[in-house]
């Protein structure tokens, strides 16, 4: 994912922001809408995420490294775990953008359905399953997970 920023020094303090047992891999970009960009990776080597209750969640996935095969010692950070980085990140960042999908905090809160906006009190992982809730007068779809009450809108 490509986060684009105007403070350059973000760029490199980005890592502060994971979950625990979370990892990132980020390349540094050129912007043409601010300063700077990252590419951002988000990785774990725990194949099951544990919750803050101590119970381990469901499984995990292997990320899609886009060659045969993937990357082989690492897993996918989960829908949960973006979403606990990305508000960290827009919640220490006002001018942040993640073009194609976030404009801004309140698109990302808005779109995530609040999950994520409650720093202190971020939810557990899910292994979502979202399935289509509805449609909003602007065209909008909402999809809620039934296990969790996650949602997404887009």
């Amino acid at each position: 994912m490509r986060i684009h920023l105007d403070a350059p020094a973000a760029v490199h303090h980005l890592h502060r922001l994971c979950p625990p047992g979370v990892y990132l891999d980020v390349t540094v970009h050129g912007s043409r809408t601010r300063d700077h960009a990252a590419e951002v990776h988000l990785y774990a080597y725990d194949p099951r995420p544990v919750t803050r209750n101590g119970r381990p969640a469901l499984s995990r996935r292997r990320p899609n490294g886009g060659t045969r095969g993937g990357l082989s010692d690492v897993y996918a950070a989960t829908y949960d775990e973006w979403g606990a980085f990305l508000a960290r990140v827009f919640a220490t960042r006002s001018n942040v953008t993640i073009p194609r999908v976030y404009a801004d905090a309140f698109a990302f809160h808005r779109m995530t359905g609040g999950r994520f906006s409650d720093l202190d009190n971020l939810p557990d992982s899910c292994e979502h399953k979202f399935a289509l809730s509805g449609q909003g007068p602007d065209g909008s779809l909402t999809y809620v997970c039934p296990a969790c009450g996650a949602r997404r809108t887009y």
